[in-house]
C-alpha cells in the first residue's frame, strides 16, 4: 500500500522511527478512532494562524476545495497565471505527491 510522505510523518519519525511503520502496519484495532477534543482545537488554531500569517504575504491564490487532480490542475493554472503566492496547492509528478503550506514564484520566474 504506498503511503503519502507528510510532514506529519517525518515529525513522529523524528520522535519515533518505529511509530511510522507501526501507524501503517501495526494493529489497526488498538488505534483511537475519534479525534480528542483538545487535538481537534490544535488544529483548528494552527489553520487559523496559517491563515493569518499567509493573509499577511499580499496576493495570494487560496486553492479551492476539491480532489487532488481537480487540485493539481488549479495548481498548474495559477502558476501559468503566475500567482505570486499559491497556498496549498497541490503537486504530482509521476508517483510522487505533495502539498506544500506555500509556492512562492520567484523573481526569474521560477
Amino acid at each position: 500500500m504506498p503511503q503519502n510522505i507528510t510532514a506529519a510523518k517525518l515529525y513522529d519519525y523524528t520522535q519515533c522511527p518505529h511509530r511510522v511503520w507501526r501507524d501503517v502496519y501495526g494493529p489497526q484495532n488498538e488505534k483511537i478512532k475519534e479525534t480528542n477534543p483538545f487535538v481537534q482545537l490544535l488544529w483548528e488554531r494552527g489553520i487559523a494562524h496559517e491563515d493569518k500569517i499567509v493573509s499577511q504575504l499580499g496576493d495570494f491564490f487560496d486553492m479551492p476545495p476539491g480532489t487532488y487532480e481537480d487540485r493539481f490542475k488549479q495548481t498548474i493554472k495559477a502558476m501559468q497565471e503566475k500567482a505570486p503566492l499559491n497556498y496549498q496547492g497541490v503537486l504530482i509528478y509521476e508517483n510522487m505527491f505533495g502539498i506544500p503550506d506555500l509556492l512562492k514564484r520567484l523573481p526569474d520566474g521560477q
